[in-house]
This record gives structure tokens, sequence and C-alpha cells, in this order.
């Protein structure tokens, strides 16, 4: 099953929609927590306070005694993990290259599960960029802010809350994952099962034959 698991994982390595779909979350929590945020921060003038708050409240967010919560809060509820495993199981069956290897004798539960197991490792490499890239960027604002980072704020958490964080947010993007593989592999095909039912399935339109 190793050398399955190392063919599926050299046959991901060069796939760039592989590598677009792992990216994007890390991405996402990047921009749209970090980014975003701490241009916001850099641009509030005192008439904003009352709506937006201070900067000083803003900042509490950005900096490391938070990363871990901000890579929890961008990842928890993400789909990105069920498009990866459909895309990936469903694009195999899509193409036969998994039929064909199913088909070759005692090896094909190994090459299932190689591919499964490939599909899990893709959904971690994509968790962990989130958390590093997040711990990176509070890091370089607490830094560019200085002496306004001053106290517990400015501190990483320690080692052990930051390692529950990964484990709790890795069972949840392997079980989407999971749910990804389920779905490709169900309707044997990338595109049906990362659609939602309307626009997928042959039966949502009215052409189900019997």
């Amino acid at each position: 099953m190793l050398a399955s698991l190392r063919a599926e994982l050299l046959v991901l390595r060069k796939s760039r929609v592989a590598w677009a779909l792992v990216l994007t979350a890390p991405m996402l929590t990047l921009v749209t927590t970090y980014v975003f945020q701490f241009v916001d921060y850099l641009g509030l003038t005192p008439a904003m306070y009352a709506q937006f708050g201070t900067p000083a409240q803003n900042l509490q967010g950005l900096l490391p005694s938070q990363f871990a919560i901000q890579a929890v809060n961008e990842l928890f509820f993400t789909a990105l993990f069920i498009v990866l495993g459909a895309v990936i199981a469903g694009g195999d069956w899509g193409r036969g290259t998994i039929k064909t290897s199913l088909l070759q004798g005692p090896s094909r539960a190994r090459t299932f599960a190689g591919q499964k197991l490939a599909i899990m490792v893709a959904c971690a490499v994509s968790v962990v960029l989130s958390f590093a890239l997040a711990a990176l960027a509070s890091g370089l604002i607490r830094w560019y802010v200085g002496s306004a980072a001053d106290g517990a704020a400015g501190a990483f958490p320690a080692a052990g809350v930051a390692g529950h964080a990964v484990a709790a947010v890795l069972l949840i993007g392997i079980a989407y994952g999971a749910l990804g593989i389920a779905l490709g592999t169900l309707f044997r095909s990338a595109a049906a099962a990362s659609l939602p039912p309307c626009c997928g399935t042959p039966w949502s339109r009215g052409s189900v034959t019997t």
C-alpha cells in the first residue's frame, strides 16, 4: 500500500488542480483573515471607532496569541476539503484510470487505499499550511506594530494549545475529504460530485430513466 500511496502522491504533486485546491484554504486564511483585517486596522480613523472599534481592539485578533483561533475559524466550516476529495476521486473515475487499476488483480484494494490516503495527506498539508501562514502573518504583524503588541497578546500560545487546534482541524479536514471521496466515487465524476444537486445530477433535470 505504501507503493500505491507514493505513486498517488506523485500524481497529486504533478496536478495543478490538486495544488490549487490544497493552497486555496491557506491563501484564504492569509488574505481574508490577516491582509484584509490589517488593512482595515491601518485605515481606522477616530470617526470609525464607534462602529469598528479602536485600532488596539482590532489589533488583538491579529497578534500571535490568536493565530490558532483565527485559523480554526477560517477552516472550521470550509467545504474545500469536500471539493478536493470529490475532484480527485471523481476525476480518476471519469478518466477511467481508477477502474483500470481496480481490475489489475490482488493489488486493487491497495491501489484504492493508496489513493484515499493520498487525498487525506493533501487535506492535512492544506490544514498545516493554513496554520503556518497564520502564525507567520501574526508574527510579522507583531514585528510591524512594535510596542503596540506588548503584553500577552503578542506571545504565541503554548505548543500544546496550538497542537490541539491543529489536531481538531485535521480531523475536520479529513472527515470532509472522506465525504468528498464518497461523493466522487458515488457519482463517478469530479464535476457531478462537486456541484449542487440542481446542477450535477441527471434526476434533478427530470431525465431519470428506468
